[in-house]
């Protein structure tokens, strides 16, 4: 079969994912089945873990993440106010890189250190 010059098969490509989507309730009882979808999403390309939704985390799911975030490539975005809550207690909340305020939540302007 012979090229034509300039003409290349179209290959179709799917974009990896920007992030993988964490569900409201990461508890020993669904980290087995999340940490498959993590999987196969970090496969893909995935490059953070969207961690807006989560209302519900124990120990578990804080393990579950801590794996994921070793190394620097994985960031959570978006931590949930439980999410932080629970990695503050127990102070991996600087492991899982959630020590920043979010950006909507952070007080601004005249009076923002007295609330």
């Amino acid at each position: 079969m012979t090229r034509l010059p300039g003409k290349r098969a179209a290959v179709k490509r799917k974009p990896p994912p920007a992030s993988a989507v964490l569900p409201a309730c990461l508890t020993i009882r669904e980290v087995s089945a999340v940490h498959k979808e993590l999987c196969r999403a970090l496969r893909a390309g995935a490059t953070s873990i969207d961690a807006g939704a989560v209302a519900l985390i124990d120990t578990a799911g804080l393990q579950l993440l801590l794996a994921a975030a070793v190394g620097g490539r994985v960031l959570c975005t978006d931590p949930s106010a439980a999410l932080r809550a629970a990695a503050a207690r127990l102070g991996l909340d600087a492991a899982l890189r959630l020590d920043a305020p979010p950006a909507a939540a952070a007080p601004t302007g005249r009076g923002a250190a007295s609330r």
